[in-house]
């Protein structure tokens, strides 16, 4: 028999992610970000969030550091959470995506990581 979840379970998960919505994208930094002149200058407000450093010359680098940073983020959260299952359901979006470009790189005969 599996243990009821009470809501106080959750104190600690919530105060973590309070804590993190300091490092969070703002609406306004977003759109600073989308209006950079440059890739350098959107990775260094990305930076400026705290991301980690990023090669504007180098895109698949970039990307591959944001989804290490997005996995993290999951990961530090599911070590808070009561039941870290409730963590997982935000990661299908991503799963999601992953398998939609598999198959489709599969129908195309292409290769999935190129």
């Amino acid at each position: 028999m599996s243990k009821k979840i009470k809501d106080t379970d959750y104190l600690v998960i919530s105060a973590r992610i309070k804590a993190m919505e300091n490092s969070l994208l703002t609406q306004e930094r977003m759109e600073q970000i989308l209006e950079a002149r440059t890739d350098e200058e959107a990775a260094k407000l990305l930076q400026e969030c705290g991301y980690p450093e990023l090669d504007a010359r180098n895109p698949e680098a970039m990307d591959a550091a944001l989804s290490a940073a997005r996995e993290e983020m999951l990961s530090d959260l599911a070590d808070g959470a009561p039941d870290p299952r409730y963590i997982e359901l935000f990661k299908l979006k991503y799963d999601y995506h992953n398998v939609k470009a598999l198959l489709k790189a599969q129908a195309m005969g292409t290769d999935p990581a190129g």
